[in-house]
Parts: structure tokens; C-alpha cells; sequence
């Protein structure tokens, strides 16, 4: 009787055992699975990350190049300063539908923001440049030659006051454009300075 009983006892402890290694085993490759999958998820979040990155990176690139060509047909704004020498100054319509698709589909919210604060400085420049080449072809003595206002009369004296302002402005809100696009791409901002110009007509500053 205790011989069955120890034989028994016996193969129950080594059916245990057996359950506990399948157990075991089954745990660990469960856990092997689930580390794999882990893996292969986070290595396909990578590469995805990277890729929007690299795009966010190469839109924001060509979003800097519109702007800056427009800022540097602002800064040519000066007394004097021939209109067709400005430059780009209103960019086609296909370059601004551009920009702000680029900005849909891969800006941020803040870059978004910061490009609308910027879009909004450059009408009023446009405004006081019509009315300076205005008064320019008007005081022109060259037939076909269109040159800004170098009038030292009051209106001409507000406008380019007013121009001046107007010019801070923008290169304020171009500076803080691109700085946020740094900050998100390099994680340090390029520019925190306020931009002061002044403006001469002749060989004389324009009142304070």
C-alpha cells in the first residue's frame, strides 16, 4: 500500500513539475514575444519620428527661404531706392499657398502662430511703399524711372517715419519666426534682441 502511495506521490510531483517548467517556459516566451513586439513598435516609431522630422525640417527650410527673400526686399526700402530693385516683395500667389500648406501639414501650432504674426507686418508696408514711389515718380526726373520719395515735406517725412515702424515691426516678427522654427528643430533660439534701424534722407536723420 505505501508503495502505491509513494508511486503515487511520486508521478504527481513530477507532473508538477513538468506543468510548472511548461509554465515557465510558456511565461517566458510570452514575455520574449511581447519585448519583440515591444521592440519592432518602438524601432517603427523611430523611423517615423524621424521621417516627420526630416519633412518639419525641410518645410521649415523653405518657409524661411519665402520669408527671408521677402524681408530682404524690405530692408532695400530706403529713400532713394529704386522700385524695381526692391525685389520680391509681394510673392506670387503660389508661393504663399505653398507656405502655408507647408505649415499645415508639418507646423506646429506655435510656428503656425508666429507665421500669421508675421504675415500681418508686411501690408502696412506695402501701404506706405505706394504712397512713397507715389510721390517718387512724381518728383522723377527721369522718364521710366521709378524711385522712392527723397521729399523732405511732411507727408513724405511721416510716411518714411512711419515706414521705419513699420519695418521694426516686421523684422521683429521675422526674427521671432525663425526663432521659434529653431528652438523646435535645434532646441536653442537664434535671436532675442529687439531690431532698431534708422533712416536717412540724404545726408540728414529723420526727427525723432
Amino acid at each position: 500500500m505505501s508503495d502505491w502511495i509513494s508511486s503515487v506521490s511520486t508521478a504527481v510531483v513530477a507532473v508538477a513539475g513538468i506543468a510548472a517548467t511548461y509554465l515557465t517556459s510558456a511565461k517566458g516566451r510570452d514575455q520574449a514575444e511581447r519585448l519583440a513586439r515591444d521592440k519592432t513598435e518602438h524601432d517603427r516609431q523611430l523611423v517615423e519620428d524621424e521621417r516627420n522630422q526630416q519633412r518639419r525640417s525641410e518645410a521649415y527650410v523653405e518657409l524661411l527661404t519665402y520669408v527671408e527673400l521677402v524681408g530682404t526686399a524690405i530692408r532695400r526700402i530706403v529713400p532713394g531706392a529704386s522700385v524695381s530693385d526692391l525685389g520680391n516683395l509681394e510673392p506670387a500667389d503660389e508661393s504663399v499657398a505653398r507656405a502655408q500648406a507647408l505649415l499645415g501639414a508639418y507646423g506646429s501650432a506655435a510656428s503656425i502662430a508666429y507665421f500669421e504674426v508675421w504675415q500681418q507686418t508686411t501690408p502696412p508696408i506695402v501701404s506706405e511703399l505706394l504712397y512713397l514711389s507715389a510721390k517718387g515718380q512724381s518728383e522723377s526726373q527721369e522718364q521710366g524711372t521709378l524711385v522712392l520719395s527723397t521729399s523732405r515735406d511732411d507727408g513724405v517725412t511721416a510716411a518714411w517715419r512711419k515706414m521705419q515702424e513699420v519695418k521694426q515691426r516686421e523684422e521683429q516678427a521675422r526674427r521671432e519666426l525663425a526663432d521659434q522654427l529653431s528652438a523646435e528643430l535645434l532646441g536653442t533660439r537664434r535671436f532675442n534682441v529687439k531690431v532698431e534701424e534708422r533712416f536717412t534722407i540724404g545726408a540728414q536723420s529723420q526727427p525723432e
